[in-house]
């Protein structure tokens, strides 16, 4: 009988080297560009997915940011802007809604512990939710008790981390299956934060050294602006086989690691991604596949049956064996998988995610 797989760290390496991700593609708005810019948002989008459709990416995430817990506002405005399936299907790249949440107070953190029924609702819109921490505090606070986000980004955009990175916290976050990432862009837009990127994974390679399991770090692309406030589009986007280079001669990452960081890695977090929408709290694991099984709208998570968000009603839903391994698999031809490079679309009627 075979060793028993790690719930989110899988050992199965994906089959195809053309499955890459870039997690973290800011979304353009009218905000990020500056005063004297000639082009809208929807020109700097569209350079920005012509980019990537070159680059060869498979899957990326367009995110937006909010600052702390949800107001009230915020929650009421709930859903957003773009079309995402009219734009997956423009440019023929799976295109996934992702939330940055910047994070300046500790007591913030609370609401994304994955038991507030208002948090889980509204976090179940977005494919990707990510905690960007500004200091200390909240960085343990969120290691140790962010349970309803998928991963803790490590920014360097605004100069040198503003804290070191503690061996407790990152070996307490790797047990909760939370990733950890860094955004390269601001590096390639901005040579004076260059230093401030290699010092953060110099720092979080060295303290996570003796962990086990490793932690998985993944490397997305992240904002793009200049100091002028001008978004520079495609130019800050590179390909995943340029950021592997990178990766080993400048971060001095390893090869495994330089690999996995825009595949594999990134894989798990949406996959993380499925399990906190389909799942209750981290009770049910949804392992993704490209498979026909029997239809099904709903989950389970250990307890009770839950119904599946509107976008996840055209894919299939296999409730194999649930009362001895707890696994829901949840599959269609264009999901992410060791034999596809796509990630769920979504249906017709399914309102987007962004605020």
């Amino acid at each position: 009988m075979g060793k028993k797989r790690s719930r989110y760290h899988p050992t199965t390496r994906p089959s195809s080297v053309k499955e890459c991700y870039d997690l973290n593609v800011d979304f353009p708005t009218a905000s990020l560009l500056s005063s004297g810019s000639r082009k809208t948002p929807e020109q700097i989008l569209d350079n920005v997915l012509e980019r990537v459709k070159l680059l060869g990416y498979s899957t990326i995430a367009l995110s937006q940011t909010i600052y702390g817990r949800p107001n009230k506002e915020i929650l009421k405005k709930g859903k957003q802007l773009i079309n995402v399936r009219d734009i997956s299907e423009k440019y023929g790249i799976a295109i996934l809604h992702r939330l940055n949440v910047v994070i300046e107070e500790s007591s913030d953190v609370a609401y994304f512990n994955g038991s507030n029924g208002e948090s889980i609702k509204f976090l179940s819109q977005f494919d990707l939710v990510s905690l960007v921490v500004r200091n200390a505090s909240s960085f343990a606070a969120a290691c140790s008790n962010a349970n309803g986000v998928d991963m803790l980004v490590l920014d360097t955009s605004l100069g040198k981390l503003p804290f070191r990175i503690v061996k407790k916290d990152i070996q307490e976050a790797t047990s909760r299956g939370l990733l950890f990432e860094f955004w390269y862009g601001p590096a390639l837009v901005n040579p004076s934060k260059r230093k401030f990127l290699v010092q953060a994974v110099d720092n979080f390679l060295q303290v996570s050294a003796s962990i086990r399991p490793k932690p998985r770090l993944v490397l997305s692309s992240g904002p793009r602006k200049l100091d002028n406030g001008e978004d520079i589009g495609g130019l800050a986007i590179r390909s995943v086989g340029d950021m592997e280079n990178i990766s080993r001669v400048v971060l001095r990452l390893g090869n495994e690691t330089a690999q996995a960081a825009m595949r594999f890695n990134a894989k798990v977090g949406i996959e993380r991604g499925l399990d906190r929408i389909c799942g209750d709290s981290g009770n049910v694991h949804v392992r993704v596949f490209a498979g026909n099984e029997s239809a099904s709208d709903y989950v389970h998570n250990g307890r009770t049956l839950h119904k599946l968000p509107k976008r996840y009603e055209s894919a299939n839903c296999s409730k194999d064996s649930l009362a001895t391994t707890n696994v829901v698999t949840i599959g269609e031809k264009n999901l992410p998988s060791e034999k596809s490079d796509l990630v769920l679309p979504h249906s017709e009627d399914d309102e987007d995610g962004f605020i």
